[in-house]
């Protein structure tokens, strides 16, 4: 029973590995982590009470808690954008166009931190193993695939971002049109800069996880 079990984790644990790339791109903008080890019987022996209260939280998910709360401090940028004096025309109705894609960015790091946080991201990917290992050299190739497509898609994204922000005359982001009436413009070099970083994860939130399905 036991060597059952244990080539059962074997095989997951090779499967998985097919699926490195992509799960390690989620694990960087903290849609993907698993809470903690598994540990001998022995080592779990030792620890003490205020070590099980705390063994859930590893590296990977404190990281992916941080990413998690910037996502929804995006949710301050839609309500920023709105400043009382809108008037029916291309400008609000842009600004109308930004809820829906900030919320689905919402929605997508909501569902993927609360399934990693419960294991049920993991129990699901293990559970698939049994019919991937049936189709191993297909899915490594396409998660290839599917992992470069992903990268190529978002290094555009952040290059016509950044092109827009500090090459175009003419700022498309809401925020800088905002910041642009009550900042001077070196203060607003530093607001796109940060700007910048601040949508890096968000990016990533809206490409990985339509990917991995």
């Amino acid at each position: 029973m036991e060597e059952a079990v244990a080539s059962k984790e074997e095989q997951e644990n090779i499967v998985l590995k097919k699926l490195t790339p992509l799960l390690n791109s989620m694990r960087l903008f903290g849609v993907y982590f698993i809470r903690k080890h598994q540990v001998s019987p022995e080592i779990a022996a030792e620890v003490n009470d205020r070590g099980r209260r705390c063994a859930g939280w590893n590296f990977a998910r404190v990281y992916s808690t941080i990413l998690f709360v910037v996502t929804w401090f995006s949710a301050l940028e839609i309500v920023i954008n709105f400043d009382g004096r809108e008037t029916i025309g291309g400008e609000l109705f842009t600004k109308l166009a930004s809820i829906p894609s900030g919320l689905m960015n919402i929605i997508f790091h909501t569902s993927y931190y609360v399934a990693s946080h419960t294991g049920r991201l993991d129990r699901v990917l293990r559970d698939a193993s049994s019919y991937l290992d049936d189709h191993r050299l297909k899915y490594d190739r396409l998660t290839k695939i599917v992992t470069v497509v992903g990268w190529v898609l978002m290094a555009w994204i952040v290059f016509h971002f950044v092109y827009q922000l500090f090459i175009s005359q003419r700022p498309h982001d809401l925020t800088i049109i905002f910041f642009s009436r009550i900042l001077s413009e070196t203060t607003l070099y530093v607001i796109k800069t940060v700007l910048v970083v601040f949508h890096l994860p968000i990016i990533g939130v809206w490409i990985f996880p339509q990917a991995i399905k």
